[in-house]
């Protein structure tokens, strides 16, 4: 593991859910045995319209976190590394406008009210850029540049899609990440269980006003299921979860697939000509999304809810004097783990469901829902 560093001289309502649905889960299903290939496609397909990361990349930038600085709705709201060292404060950010999910572009079929995604607008630009920058026989000008992105812009429009709630998350937590990983998903390794055994606890700790416990479908059925359509065996790191949830008012339920990718990548932090980069942190992601497939099951199948997708990602903390907390053995630094929690989370809530429309509560209401909701989900990833 190699870390780089030097200055470089040239250069929240009720809504959303669960990220940590699980914990009010009521089935999941799990194979450690290897199967025929099954392609992970959450991570590329929530890439088509999520917004990057703000929360996270705005902290090691500057070494603060100020949320809702332009924001007539919300008041403005700044984070020290020490209230996040401290653990006094998580920040949780909702963005103020969304894209609609390709999910729903192609569920409502009409483009003059779902617009594109930001990735659909990249493209186009890209092939345009190429395309221009032949036909002229040289590579396009800044100004050439902005004016076709701003044609982009006119001819392929992102909507905001008033009944989505997307927001993120950063917290500290004195764990492992792989400690942690295993709290959220509730599994012991090579094993199929219901998690049913542990609902009762888990009630306890989380307000019954978020969960739900009735319309119960055991863990064995859903495994049957996945058999009988050659689902099974799962590949690792894949993980099926049949739930019911309900969040103040809206209520729902669906299956959820989650995939989980371990990699090691680069993070840079600092501004400008001074930047400091670390390289080789080993980082946890895991993502999640409803499985089409059993949109329209009789027995697992959706109701209450177009989308719900994310990702917890989990990577050692760097402190200010640039120490890694990777524990004994890992990076030069204190033998301490200390986990930088990341969770980003994408809801739309079917609004035919008279208690699940929750486009007329008001920005800040809806954010402070979802801030209350996480915050309890990372009390219960710190205490278990």
């Amino acid at each position: 593991m190699q870390i780089v560093r030097g200055y470089e001289m040239s250069s929240r309502i009720a809504v959303t859910r669960s990220l940590f649905i699980l914990f009010a889960s009521l089935s999941l299903a799990r194979s450690g045995l290897s199967a025929a290939d099954s392609a992970f496609w959450i991570e590329e397909e929530i890439s088509q319209y999520f917004h990057p990361l703000y929360i996270q990349k705005q902290f090691y930038d500057t070494d603060q976190i100020v949320l809702h600085e332009d924001d007539p709705h919300s008041p403005r709201q700044r984070f020290s590394r020490e209230d996040l060292e401290q653990v006094l404060l998580s920040p949780i950010y909702r963005f103020p406008t969304t894209s609609h999910a390709p999910s729903e572009i192609s569920r409502i079929g009409d483009r003059s009210i779902t617009g594109y995604t930001p990735r659909e607008r990249k493209e186009a630009f890209a092939l345009e850029e190429s395309s221009q920058s032949q036909a002229k026989g040289h590579s396009l000008t800044a100004e050439e540049k902005e004016a076709l992105r701003q044609k982009i812009s006119r001819e392929m429009p992102i909507r905001n899609d008033k009944y989505v709630d997307e927001a993120e998350g950063l917290a500290l937590v004195s764990k492992p990440a792989q400690d942690i990983l295993s709290t959220f998903l509730k599994f012991d390794d090579y094993d199929i269980f219901p998690v049913v055994k542990n609902y009762l606890k888990h009630a306890e700790q989380l307000s019954e006003h978020y969960i739900r416990s009735n319309h119960t479908r055991s863990a064995d059925e859903l495994i049957g299921e996945l058999r009988s359509n050659n689902i099974l065996p799962l590949p690792p790191d894949v993980y099926y979860q049949y739930s019911r949830v309900q969040i103040q008012k809206p209520d729902f339920f669906h299956t959820l697939r989650f995939e989980v990718k371990r990699t090691e990548e680069t993070v840079s932090r600092g501004e400008g000509n001074r930047t400091e980069t670390f390289e080789n942190l080993p980082t946890l992601r895991v993502f999640w999304a409803i499985d089409p497939y059993f949109n329209d099951h009789s027995l697992f199948g959706r109701y209450g809810i177009f989308v719900n997708s994310g990702y917890l990602q989990l990577q050692p903390y760097i402190n200010a004097e640039g120490e890694i907390f990777d524990g004994p053995g890992g990076f030069p630094g204190p033998d301490q783990f200390i986990t930088m929690i990341n969770y980003h989370i994408y809801i739309k809530f079917d609004p035919s469901v008279p208690q699940n429309d929750v486009s007329g509560y008001l920005p800040r209401a809806r954010e402070t829902t979802i801030g209350n909701f996480i915050e309890n989900m990372v009390v219960f990833l710190r205490n278990n």
